[in-house]
Order: structure tokens, then C-alpha cells, then sequence
């Protein structure tokens, strides 16, 4: 699995292929192929997905995500915020810890 030498590496499902972006608090997120692949999220779940991970607070990787704020961020609908809510909720990559807020659940290495 690739690493750097410094920062962090988040690999989000179950092999690390793709390098999507670097970040200025020194973390690689990677895409697996598996991921890349499944419709269902790189149809429009993604770009939430995204967000969120653009809000999360990287030690313990908690966000809180606003619908108000993100329908009006991503210029979407509720409607269409929830539905891509509920499938990253279904695909195990977000978990409600309380209302409005979730844990990303990414593999983590550090």
C-alpha cells in the first residue's frame, strides 16, 4: 500500500488504487477500485461524501453536516441530500452519532 513519508493516509474501501486528493493538514485520500466501480455512490453520493470529509475533524473523524448548509454548498435538494445520505449511511461509510452529526468511517493508517 502506497504511504508518504509524512502526514496521514485514508483509504476509503478495501484496497487503496486511486489517489483523489492531498490535503493542506498533510492527508492522502485514496479511492479503491471497488469503490470507484459502484454506481450507486459516484452517481451523486460522492460529492457528499466529499463534503463532508472537507468539514470532518481529522483526529477523530466527526462532522457535523448541516442539511441547510450543505443542500445550499452542493446546490442540491433536501430531498436529493437525503437520498445520497442514506445510501452513504447503507454503504457503511457514515454512521449517525447524533442528530446532524456522523463518523466517517474510513480505514485510517498512520
Amino acid at each position: 500500500m502506497p504511504k508518504k513519508e509524512e502526514g496521514k493516509v485514508l483509504i476509503i474501501g478495501d484496497k487503496a488504487d486511486i489517489i483523489i486528493a492531498d490535503s493542506p493538514e498533510g492527508w492522502s485520500v485514496l479511492f479503491s477500485e471497488d469503490m470507484l466501480k459502484d454506481k450507486k455512490i459516484f452517481r451523486g453520493p460522492i460529492r457528499l461524501l466529499l463534503y463532508a470529509m472537507s468539514l470532518a475533524y481529522h483526529d477523530t473523524l466527526e462532522v457535523v453536516i448541516s442539511p441547510d448548509r450543505a443542500v445550499k454548498d452542493l446546490g442540491i435538494t433536501r430531498r436529493t441530500f437525503y437520498r445520497w445520505l442514506k445510501v452513504l449511511m447503507s454503504k457503511g461509510l457514515l454512521t449517525r452519532i447524533a442528530n446532524n452529526v456522523y463518523r466517517l468511517n474510513l480505514v485510517k493508517d498512520a
